[in-house]
């Protein structure tokens, strides 16, 4: 396996780090980051418009464009996962939830560290919402051998590269046979916005 060189870099704050890994093995840094992200989903709304930063009319292109995302690599895979139980990682009011996977899955159980966020959810997704998990993914241990798919869209960019590899690794053991979990993020390379 290739090795990735580590390059020098800068935080907000202009402190200089010899490498990522550098940034994020002080302590207070790593705080730091975790609570700019609880701060900020603090501060916005409970609503479409709040959680989609005040674009709501991408929401239903998103969901239409991962239903096409989520039924393509199902149909390819040689043994593709049942549709009974999904886990909608950062789930904030439960968009991803109401919008796709109520409509493919059985059963759903949301993960999401904003409280006033996962009480919406609640009131938008029903009973058909198993479990309401109030959890950082950091944190997040997924029970085993519980999920069909384990669904994580534009939510892993708030955890550290050590952590999200430690929480792939525990959704990984949160899996039944031939399941899979479904990553969605948005990137930005050289000034162009990839989603993925």
């Amino acid at each position: 396996m290739e090795t990735v060189k580590a390059l020098p870099g800068t935080d907000s704050a202009g402190a200089i780090y010899a490498s990522h890994l550098d940034l994020w093995s002080d302590d207070k840094k790593r705080a730091s980051w975790y609570q700019k992200a609880a701060d900020h989903w603090a501060a916005q709304a409970a609503t479409l418009d709040g959680v989609l930063g005040g674009f709501p009319e991408t929401s239903e292109p998103d969901l239409r464009e991962s239903r096409r995302f989520l039924d393509l690599v199902s149909s390819r895979a040689p043994n593709p996962p049942k549709r009974e139980i999904v886990l909608d990682c950062g789930a904030g009011i439960g968009r991803v939830t109401k919008g796709l996977l109520l409509d493919l899955f059985e059963r759903v159980d949301l993960v999401e560290p904003n409280d006033r966020l996962l009480e919406e959810a609640k009131k938008q997704v029903g009973a058909r919402a198993e479990r309401l998990i109030a959890s950082s993914l950091e944190k997040f241990e997924p029970e085993e051998g519980r999920y069909d798919v384990i669904w994580a869209q534009w939510v892993l960019l708030y955890l550290t590269d050590e952590d999200l590899v430690a929480f792939l690794q525990r959704c990984k053991k949160g899996l039944r046979p031939n399941g899979m979990i479904f990553v969605k993020e948005n990137v930005v390379i050289e000034g162009t916005l990839w989603l993925l």
